[in-house]
């Protein structure tokens, strides 16, 4: 079936060939399809944004846990003699100037599991919520992290801060995702 349409001219008006219902139809189909794929589109892009705010959000946070520790005195006094932190506690913020392992070496593990001294949670909008090895309600990310004296220079550390994403409440087992981990060796400065 073939729509006429009718056309004014200055000679007047004049019948010419329009559209056909096919033509409309091909059209529509055509208009369906760009419309799905720039929807499927738009769920691609806000799942990639989500992942790259968290991906943010955890970076800040591993980087602000590792200024924390850089923060801890390990260093030399005026006589020569090294000055170390081993009692402030890093899991709180800010850090406590006491009850805690302050530069102390860690316990393995501390990266891959919640141990109490070496872990602390924090909220969607990266705020403090508190220390482990129990998640805190409220929780989205958790930040571990592992000091280790340098095996060829015994004033040197290396601290290692590792940041994730906690699943959602209620999940089954406790796998990170999208986790971050920063590593940085300390010297003993001053004197």
């Amino acid at each position: 079936m073939r729509f006429r349409s009718v056309e004014r001219t200055r000679a007047g008006w004049r019948e010419t060939d329009g559209f056909s219902l096919v033509d409309a139809l091909v059209a529509l189909a055509l208009l369906a399809i760009t419309l799905a794929s720039m929807g499927q589109l738009a769920v691609v892009s806000a799942g990639a944004n989500l992942e790259a705010r968290h991906t943010s959000a955890l970076t800040a946070a591993a980087f602000d846990k590792m200024e924390q520790l850089r923060a801890l005195a390990w260093g030399f006094d005026a006589l020569g003699l090294p000055v170390s932190d081993f009692s402030s506690d890093a899991s709180h913020v800010p850090s406590l100037a006491a009850g805690g392992q302050g530069l102390m070496p860690s316990p393995p593990g501390t990266l891959e599991t919640d141990i109490s001294g070496y872990c602390d949670y924090l909220s969607v909008d990266g705020s403090w919520k508190g220390s482990g090895p129990g998640v805190p309600v409220g929780s989205a990310y958790v930040r571990r992290w592992a000091v280790s004296p340098l095996t060829s220079n015994p004033d040197a550390l290396v601290l290692s801060v590792h940041a994730g994403r906690l699943p959602p409440a209620g999940s089954a087992g406790y796998a990170l995702t999208g986790a971050v981990t920063l590593t940085t060796i300390r010297t003993r400065s001053g004197g």
